[in-house]
Parts: C-alpha cells; sequence; structure tokens
C-alpha cells in the first residue's frame, strides 16, 4: 500500500512566527492554499489557516498588518509520520477535521498531504468518503456521533460477555436457554443505548451551542 512519502508534496509553503498575518494571507493567496506551515528555527511550532484569519484577526476587527502570525497560528498540529499509510491518514483526518496534514520526520516537517492527494492513489474510496463527511460536520455534531459510537460499541460489549456468561452457565447447569436469555435481560442492555441517543432537537441544541461565540 502506498504511504505518505510517496504521494505528499515536497515542496512546503511555510513562515515565520514574526510575519504579519497581512504577509503570510497574501503568500497564502499567492500560493493558491488555505494554510501556511510556522517553522522557528527549523522546526514545526504552528500553522495557520484561513480560519484562524478569519475568527482571530478579521473577526475582531484586528489590523492584519499590525498582528503577527504567532498571535493568531493554532500551535497544537497534529503531524504524520512518512510512513503512514493512506488508509491511516485518511481516518486521522476525519477524526480531527483537517484536509491537510503535515509529514514530519524527527520534528521537522519534510512534507504534506491532502485529502485530494488520497483521492487521487488511494483505490479504498470509502475511506475517504467516510473521512470528507466527517470533516464536514460541526464540531458539535462529530463530537455526538463519536460519543454515540462509543457507546454503542460498549453496550454491544456488555451483551457479548453476559451472553457468553449465560451461555457458560446453561451448560454447566443444564437449564433452559429460553429462559436463562429472558432471565438475563439481554435484549435490554443491547437496546438501552437508544434510551441514551440524543433525538434531533437535542442534536441541534448542541450544534448551535457549538457556533456560538
Amino acid at each position: 500500500m502506498l504511504q505518505a512519502r510517496d504521494v505528499m508534496t515536497e515542496s512546503l509553503i511555510n513562515c515565520s512566527p514574526e510575519m504579519t498575518v497581512a504577509k503570510a494571507a497574501k503568500l497564502m493567496r499567492d500560493r493558491k492554499t488555505g494554510d501556511v506551515l510556522v517553522i522557528d528555527e527549523g522546526k514545526l511550532v504552528g500553522i495557520l489557516t484561513d480560519r484562524d484569519i478569519a475568527v482571530r484577526v478579521t473577526a475582531k476587527s484586528l489590523d492584519s498588518n499590525q498582528v503577527l502570525v504567532r498571535e493568531a497560528m493554532s500551535t497544537r498540529v497534529l503531524t504524520g509520520e512518512p510512513d503512514w499509510d493512506l488508509d491511516k491518514i485518511a481516518k486521522e483526518m476525519g477524526k480531527h477535521q483537517i484536509r491537510r496534514l503535515p509529514i514530519a520526520e524527527n520534528g521537522v516537517p519534510i512534507g504534506m498531504v491532502s485529502l485530494s492527494d488520497i483521492a487521487l492513489h488511494n483505490d479504498h474510496k470509502s475511506h475517504v468518503a467516510e473521512s470528507l463527511r466527517e470533516i464536514s460536520e460541526s464540531h458539535g455534531t462529530h463530537r455526538l456521533h463519536t460519543a454515540q459510537r462509543g457507546l454503542l460499541f460498549t453496550v454491544l460489549g456488555v451483551g457479548l460477555i453476559t451472553g457468553a456468561v449465560v451461555a457458560l452457565n446453561l451448560f454447566r447447569s443444564g437449564g433452559n436457554l429460553k429462559e436463562q436469555l429472558r432471565d438475563s435481560r439481554i435484549g435490554d442492555r443491547l437496546h438501552c443505548w437508544v434510551l441514551f441517543k440524543p433525538d434531533a432537537k437535542e442534536s441541534r441544541r448542541l450544534e448551535d451551542n457549538e457556533s456560538q461565540p
């Protein structure tokens, strides 16, 4: 399977944390990209995206010629490794809701993989589609769906364990399987996740809270 090193773009677009946001924005415009890596003494210290500029500069009516990149950049940057396969990268993009993943080696960025790179080279189109769906969700909806999946897997796991215990006891005691299954209330455990599943109104409330400043 292809790895990050096989498809990544090696000509990175980067800037200094001391550059003004206005200059960084012009760099993004000229290079037709939505983000630039922020490099300080050869190390990746952050990333500046068009959303960072919109939320942390424009929305606050700040002068982009006076604001430095280090004041507006995101400092928590997810990076991948050169030997990651494309399926792993796609899943990480979906999990963290990003469209581009810097590839670093020993803390030094050496390339960039985008979702379009994966779509062009990966035969598993379903992984790309799933990542794109997760990326497109609001943060609130994404967290809600993740929590629901986690709860479902937990409940199913409890049900399977309970079923195994019941079966073991049945073989040991020679009892009636139908009666033991009924008494164990396995069905109730397997379906109890429905009781915790937020309805559409609750989902919209979480999304509305997420969108508020």
